[in-house]
């Protein structure tokens, strides 16, 4: 699912090593620990002021190489229970990648399920997203003006009408386009009570015509 507000519950702590070289990262691979100060956009982003998105894939501080951090790269798993083993405690936390390195992934097909294309396209969007959130223009150029719109067609794509998280999203693509009419028409198929007030905050932009990210909680 593309948007999420559910809380993820804490996993193990993951030692992973490069695919090139003996380089190791550790990633706490829960996501997003919901919080007085937490803030959520309609992009489905999450901030708090406790965790972080950890990342799926990072840049390899050795080689450079670019590697998902999967089964076949973990090589050490630390229960929250227990204390990180004294080998480990120099290890780095893993870093999420930056703009240019998703629009690398992306561009090159960089991943090897609908999973993981669904997650570099979100965070593509996120990372884009970020300079309205900072208060910066969403891209400088030509280039990244096609790059915004070539991974918003391609992330349509993967999203399912039928899953109701996917389905928010479709709708937000459709206000970052100014297709307000389009995205209200898919916001009124909504059909629980319970999502009506999160449906109504994304009816109320379109009707603002706000084509950008907005907060929503």
């Amino acid at each position: 699912m593309a948007f999420v507000l559910d809380t993820t519950q804490p996993e193990p702590l993951g030692i992973y090593q490069c695919t090139r070289c003996d380089y190791i990262v550790l990633n706490e691979t829960f996501l997003i620990d919901d919080g007085e100060n937490s803030i959520t956009y309609s992009d489905g982003m999450r901030q708090t002021d406790y965790s972080d998105d950890y990342p799926m894939l990072t840049r390899c501080e050795k080689c450079n190489e670019i590697f998902w951090m999967r089964e076949d790269s973990l090589i050490a798993e630390i229960p929250w229970s227990k204390d990180l083993d004294d080998k480990y405690m120099h290890v780095e936390a893993a870093k999420p990648l930056q703009l240019f390195e998703l629009i690398q992934c992306v561009q090159n097909d960089f991943y090897d399920t609908v999973d993981e294309e669904l997650y570099l396209r979100t965070r593509l969007m996120w990372r884009f997203n970020d300079r309205l959130r900072n208060r910066h223009p969403l891209y400088y150029s030509k280039i990244e003006k096609d790059t915004w719109y070539a991974n918003l067609e391609d992330f349509k794509k993967i999203l399912h009408f039928n899953d109701y998280s996917d389905r928010i999203m479709l709708a937000e693509i459709e206000r970052y386009y100014g297709r307000y009419k389009v995205a209200i028409d898919i916001l009124d198929t909504f059909p629980y009570v319970d999502m009506m007030w999160l449906r109504d905050k994304f009816i109320n932009q379109c009707k603002l015509k706000n084509p950008e990210v907005f907060r929503i909680l």
